[in-house]
């Protein structure tokens, strides 16, 4: 996502290795917050050239003048000059009310200094005179993110996948964000999405495989009587999440420890053994010092059956073998079940959307 405002980072990257959670799966991964374009900054070598920048365009038109302090207020906020930047773009605004850009940046300034409630009256205002502009659902997603409303952070998400439907990492945070709401089918149909516009994304095909994943082990844990139906649904979203780990992990040669361990906990949950320890011994190749990895790789070693002549194909497959159609596993297995910088005018309320 190209966004034109501030820098914060509120939902940051997950790292690679972090270990797993309660679930004993390792977290979703998130795209991190992307820096200002290049052209909304503004460098001013000579801070004195700002007062000169002030006084451009006294005796011109108000809109003119507003431009100047708008202008101002982004060497300012380049500077690190948070507050005077904030007073520069409000005088923009005070001349120019429709000034969009200047709504935009003040309400990103805002954010920065942790008055949300400020920051987001200012991006709705910039929203509704800049309707067309991606970056400014996209600010206000992360604002709510902050401040826990999962579900607005959701329906910003969805205005910004809607104005660019090309940007992965805005389908990977709404899927995110639905995941943490429970919308686990509407989660994985956004991860899908994004994929759709780029198969090379490695973090998107971890987060899918590890919520494909989520819904195996949602249906393993489903009341109701074991019909050759559900153990067929069950399978097919087991190799699902099969096929995606094993692409990131291909796409990232072989070193991706999030996607070895969830790719492992997998394997545990079907009693794969085998396929479950070759993942933590890769796991151990990239960092010998992986406690969590060595002691699965203990318990796995436990419980492998003496290995026959022949054994059955591990799941840790090729990536050539990803372009065929997932195989599905034996009916019979036995389950373990577990836990820009345009202005532009417009009118409307930006938020009749339909979830």
């Amino acid at each position: 996502m190209s966004s034109a405002g501030s820098t914060m980072s509120i939902f940051s990257c997950a790292a690679l290795g972090c270990g797993p959670d309660d679930s004993g799966l390792c977290g979703a991964a998130c795209p991190t917050r992307p820096d200002k374009p290049a052209d909304t900054r503004l460098r001013i070598e000579d801070q004195n050239m700002i007062p000169g920048l002030e006084n451009f365009g006294a005796n011109s038109g108000t809109q003119s003048q507003a431009a100047s302090h708008y202008a101002v207020g982004l060497a300012l906020s380049e500077a690190g000059e948070t507050k005077r930047a904030m007073k520069a773009f409000e005088k923009a605004i005070r001349l120019d009310g429709s000034h969009g850009m200047a709504w935009y940046q003040l309400g990103c300034l805002y954010a920065e200094c942790q008055e949300l409630d400020k920051g987001l009256k200012s991006l709705n205002r910039a929203m509704t005179l800049l309707p067309d502009e991606a970056y400014v659902p996209y600010d206000m997603a992360f604002i709510f993110l902050e401040q826990g409303d999962l579900r607005k952070a959701a329906k910003a998400f969805k205005k910004v996948v809607r104005l660019n439907p090309e940007d992965v990492e805005s389908w990977m945070n709404l899927a995110n964000t639905l995941r943490q709401i429970g919308e686990l089918d509407q989660a994985i149909g956004a991860y899908e999405s994004g994929l759709a516009y780029d198969t090379s994304s490695a973090m998107a095909h971890y987060n899918l495989g590890t919520a494909y994943l989520e819904k195996y082990r949602v249906v393993d844990n489903t009341a109701g009587e074991d019909t050759a139906e559900k153990r067929e649904g069950k399978e097919q979203v087991f190799q699902r999440a099969i096929v995606h780990f094993n692409r990131a992990i291909d796409l990232q040669d072989g070193d991706y420890p999030d996607a070895l361990f969830n790719l492992a906990v997998a394997n545990q949950d079907i009693g794969d053994w085998n396929s479950a320890a070759q993942c933590y011994e890769r796991i151990l190749e990239l960092n010998s010092g992986n406690e969590e990895a060595k002691q699965a790789l203990k318990t796995c070693r436990k419980k492998m059956p003496p290995q026959p002549a022949a054994t059955a194909p591990s799941t840790l497959v090729t990536l050539n073998s990803l372009n065929a159609a997932p195989t599905l596993l034996p009916r019979n297995v036995s389950s373990r079940r577990s836990s820009s910088s345009s202005q532009s005018s417009g009118n409307g309320n930006p938020w009749s959307l339909a979830d």
